[in-house]
């Protein structure tokens, strides 16, 4: 066992280094120095201050490393003091950068992993013709070629040979074409490279790994985590959940960075390779990441941000990455739900804490899949009650931001302010036909159900869709004229809201289950296609899925508004980890730069799921988009793409309290426990007290 480090706790938990074994990747760049303590490069750039390094291991800091736009995993490695990254080009075809230059452009579209070494660029590529691995000159020139019947699983360079693993072999090919396969037995979960250019073999045993010769022989048992290759007197290093360590020839560990103590959070960490000067890289899930040797000054105590979070599973990456760059404020992310067991609960605590001055700075939210994305819990009452500092100052004082400079910016300003930024965003809109829906902008709740009335028997109207579904859809735009937050009324107990409910209840359930086939999936844009559904509602924020929405429907398509009660066009636009900084903070500055990182930081974007909501990186990342090549789309796509989200005006919150309220009783109407004008009658009645109390 590796014991314990100061400030308590066991070093490596068998559960968490568990999964990260299961993450090993080999990694070249062997023969790196002795890490060293410091040096000129790592010195703070303002007035050093006496600080002495207390903290257990070494002093490290982590620096995010920028690769070019559209880097292939495991194809990214520093040689001879430069990047070097195996890229895909906006045409499809493959590029070896260095640096900011371009070395060569090897055959293939897919990168699978790319080793440098003195005998140049060893390159495992696929395409149409199949998977192969090359050798490359930094000229240029092809030296090697040799056709793989499959992608191996890692690949490392040793003794000036390529090792490749398939996981029941490993294939050995030298620069000069010779070949040998070597047979190990039983399983091993993979290879690493020592400090001598040998190979050793990696297994399971128990809760830790077994290291052995890949000639044989016993060796010894270490720790679980991430294995990289060896250098100066480190046989290995292995980086665990809380460190990083040197192992010895016999298997002997000694800490050399603590993460904790200097300031390291990392998330999906696959790999680490030694460099030279004693510095590390880091693969993980945001990207490559640098470790060097660093002065005590720069890992000084910062200014620590508070921000509640209710799942804190993305914001944990941004937070991070922002901690890793940021100079002078340091994120702390308290997560209500987790300590709470209920986003409402949660809300509650936090909103305690505000009043009682010892709340947090900020708040990010999820972007939540309960409600059918339609909401964000517990966001419209912060603006709602005056928590929420206008970011509208912020912006207009940026030079390179600026309101123009921000997608949908009516949805981001429709409260008269803006209270809530976020990397990136989608819109919530319906999908049709372009033959049945060309110059649609939105449709009524009559024209809804007049259509629906004219189906044949084997048709639906939407995916997706059913009385609670419609009803709910509807009551969102209604909301907003129904509730008067200024005089604390609202207007719920009338014909209009009774005809919502009737409507709703004449929708028909979804019944794509039935034109399912016997074991085949029938998703809904065959179905769309055939005209069985003639609409769904759909998130759409980039390129790659009106791309999809094309090729799975195989006809042309277009967007337009949800229903609403009077035909009015309603796009709602999603943020993703919407963030907000609360009026009462005492560091708005450093929440403003948190917010600005995530918006216009590439590195901040990595990782989301839609488009980003900075203009020039949305502008960057839909012209990749365009081409003919498979999941691209055409030039009049991306202005189609465009004006969707131009007309956009609305953000995709509301009170979701007073929607509780209205759908608890729709849905006893629903179930037949009570007459359409009974349910309006107790809607008006809890919610006259609800807003009255809330204004």
């Amino acid at each position: 066992m590796l014991g314990k480090t100061k400030g308590g706790g066991d070093m490596c938990k068998p559960a968490m280094l568990a999964a990260l074994s299961l993450l090993l990747l080999a990694l070249a760049a062997c023969g790196a120095a002795e890490p060293a303590q410091t040096t000129d490069a790592a010195a703070d750039t303002g007035t050093p201050e006496p600080v002495s390094w207390e903290g257990p291991g070494e002093c490290y800091k982590a620096e995010p490393i920028e690769t070019p736009e559209g880097a292939w995993p495991g194809c990214t490695q520093e040689y001879d003091g430069e990047i070097c990254s195996l890229i895909s080009t906006e045409n499809g075809t493959l590029r070896v950068m260095r640096g900011s230059r371009s070395l060569l452009e090897p055959e293939g579209s897919r990168g699978y992993f790319m080793r440098c070494d003195e005998n140049g660029c060893w390159l495992v590529t696929g395409g149409l013709e199949g998977v192969a691995l090359r050798l490359y000159d930094f000229e240029g020139k092809k030296l090697l070629e040799r056709a793989l019947d499959e992608a191996p699983r890692s690949m490392l360079l040793a003794g000036g040979r390529a090792w490749l693993d398939f996981g029941d072999r490993i294939v050995v090919y030298g620069p000069d074409g010779s070949k040998e396969e070597i047979g190990p037995e039983g399983e091993y979960l993979g290879i690493v490279a020592d400090r001598k250019g040998g190979v050793q073999l990696i297994r399971q045993e128990g809760d830790g790994l077994r290291i052995t010769p890949i000639e044989g022989g016993e060796g010894f048992l270490t720790e679980n985590g991430v294995l990289g290759c060896g250098a100066g007197s480190a046989f290995l290093y292995l980086a665990a959940a809380d460190g990083l360590y040197t192992i010895s020839d016999s298997g002997k560990a000694r800490l050399l960075i603590d993460f904790a103590a200097c300031k390291m959070e990392f998330f999906g960490l696959s790999a680490v390779s030694s460099l030279d000067d004693g510095r590390f890289m880091c693969t993980t899930k945001s990207g490559e990441v640098l470790l060097r040797p660093a002065t005590p000054y720069e890992l000084r105590d910062r200014t620590v941000l508070k921000v509640a979070v209710f799942n804190a599973y993305g914001v944990k990456e941004l937070a991070a990455q922002f901690n890793a760059q940021s100079p002078d404020y340091e994120l702390e992310l308290v997560d209500y739900v987790s300590e709470t067991g209920s986003v409402d609960q949660a809300l509650t605590r936090m909103s305690a804490e505000l009043g009682a001055g010892n709340g947090p700075d900020m708040v990010c939210f999820e972007r939540r899949w309960d409600r059918w994305e339609l909401n964000i819990r517990g966001a419209f009452a912060l603006i709602r009650n005056g928590l929420l500092e206008d970011l509208t100052p912020y912006i207009d004082a940026e030079p390179e931001l600026g309101r123009e400079q921000l997608m949908a910016w009516d949805a981001l300003s429709e409260y008269g302010g803006v209270y809530y930024l976020g990397p990136s965003f989608a819109v919530d809109c319906m999908m049709g036909l372009k033959e049945n829906f060309e110059g649609c902008r939105g449709m009524s709740m009559q024209e809804y159900l007049d259509m629906e009335a004219a189906l044949e028997p084997w048709q639906d109207m939407c995916s997706r869709m059913d009385s609670e579904y419609f009803f709910e859809l509807m009551i969102t735009s209604y909301l907003d004229r129904a509730m008067d937050w200024e005089t604390g009324s609202c207007d719920f107990d009338n014909a209009e809201f009774v005809s919502i409910l009737e409507a709703a209840s004449r929708v028909k359930s979804d019944r794509s289950k039935e034109f399912e086939q016997p074991g085949q999936f029938e998703n809904t844009w065959s179905r769309l296609a055939r005209g069985q559904v003639l609409m769904m509602r759909m998130s759409r924020g980039g390129g790659t899925s009106l791309a999809f929405d094309a090729d799975y429907s195989g006809k042309e398509v277009c967007y337009f508004s949800l229903p609403t009660v009077d035909g009015e066009e309603m796009l709602r636009v999603q943020l993703e980890l919407a963030a907000g900084i609360f009026a009462g903070s005492e560091h708005k500055e450093g929440c403003w730069e948190f917010i600005r990182f995530t918006l216009m930081d590439p590195t901040a974007n990595m990782h989301i799921s839609s488009r980003p909501l900075y203009r020039p990186l949305f502008d960057e990342m839909l012209e990749a988009n365009v081409g003919d090549y498979p999941n691209q789309i055409t030039s009049e796509e991306a202005a189609q793409l465009r004006e969707l989200v131009e007309r956009a005006d609305k953000l995709a919150i509301y009170d979701d309290s007073a929607m509780d309220i209205i759908l608890e009783e729709a849905g006893a109407y629903f179930a037949g426990a009570q007459s359409a004008e009974q349910t309006a009658e107790y809607v008006q009645n809890r919610l006259s007290i609800y807003v009255a109390e809330q204004s």
